[in-house]
């Protein structure tokens, strides 16, 4: 028997060692927990656009499974670049950002060719508003030449202004546009990673339980096992029994003492009764089995923390003596 509690011991920690180290591993990759909290609400559910799904009456639709979960992580994680495509290019998708670029590119080369082109007849007009800025009283020949230079010298000067933005442009969106397909790629590898992430912690919890209720039938299985091999064994199981219920039934009648069956009731931080739920009208507040339940098992683990204190105690004084 002691060969076989020793193996499934051995089994029980090499397993739960493993799925630790698997949290710890994809935990070290993911994103950091307040970029999470950041990023969505936990319970909402979300389209594949990672836009929050409603229910018809407008409410956020809560996820009902695990794995909705972890889809709805996965999904705003890999949309998240969208509110800095939002900011930078509004009404804007990445593939029309880039095909603007071209055509902006194309309108750089033809405005410096335009540019090229009249930069003769712009430096002539200059020379010519140069020429006679200066000069008062102008004939009719003068008045014609200087406002026909003037007309050049603005129309270049709209040519290079247009060709001016352009180059700004082409420069905001040289940097912008590497950034937002960076911010992409990263999107979807936090995705990747937050799913991972949440799947294990997921799966960490599931063995959690499983061990809760392994180690409560393994217990029980023992204590029967041993209480039909040793002499005696039933009366000390009968005493034990009577022992947890009469703790159980004290707990019970203390806490009875509190008032929960008069109204009494704890509140939250909002100041609302508590209970389960954050719309007022429609959460469930908890009544008095919830309070009553809740204040037995308090007491019950307080009486047993003292017995399992008393019984260390005990036991030292007892061996001090004995050695």
């Amino acid at each position: 028997m002691k060969n076989i509690n020793r193996i499934v011991f051995l089994i029980v920690a090499v397993i739960s060692v493993a799925l630790m180290g698997y949290a710890i591993y994809v935990g070290a990759s993911a994103p950091e927990s307040a970029k999470i909290a950041g990023n969505m609400a936990l319970v909402q559910q979300f389209d594949e656009n990672g836009e929050p799904i409603n229910s018809e009456d407008g409410k956020p639709m809560p996820v009902r499974t695990t794995e909705e979960g972890i889809e709805a992580l996965k999904t705003v994680f890999a949309t998240q670049y969208k509110a800095e495509m939002e900011t930078t290019f509004p009404g804007l998708t990445l593939d029309e950002v880039k095909a603007k670029r071209e055509e902006n590119k194309v309108a750089i080369s033809e405005l410096e060719a335009k540019v090229a082109e009249q930069q003769a007849a712009y430096d002539e007009a200059k020379a010519t508003l140069d020429e006679l800025k200066d000069v008062k009283y102008k004939n009719g020949s003068q008045k014609r030449a200087y406002e026909e230079a003037q007309k050049v010298a603005e129309e270049y000067a709209k040519v290079e202004a247009e060709l001016k933005t352009r180059r700004d442009n082409e420069v905001a969106w040289s940097e912008n546009i590497p950034a937002i397909e960076e911010a992409m790629a990263q999107s979807e590898k936090d995705a990747e990673n937050v799913g991972a992430l949440a799947q294990a912690i997921s799966i960490n919890i599931m063995w959690f339980y499983f061990l809760m209720v392994f180690a409560v039938v393994f217990v029980v299985f023992q204590a029967i096992l041993g209480m039909f091999q040793s002499k005696g064994g039933v009366v000390k199981a009968l005493v034990s029994l009577v022992v947890v219920v009469a703790i159980i039934g004290i707990a019970y009648f203390v806490a009875a003492g509190h008032g929960w069956a008069d109204g009494t009731v704890l509140y939250d931080v909002k100041g609302l009764p508590l209970g389960v739920g954050n719309d007022p009208a429609t959460r469930t507040v908890f009544g008095e089995f919830e309070y009553m339940a809740a204040d037995v098992c308090i007491l019950v683990t307080y009486i047993a923390f003292v017995g399992a204190a008393l019984a260390a105690i005990y036991s030292a004084v007892r061996g001090t003596f004995k050695s």
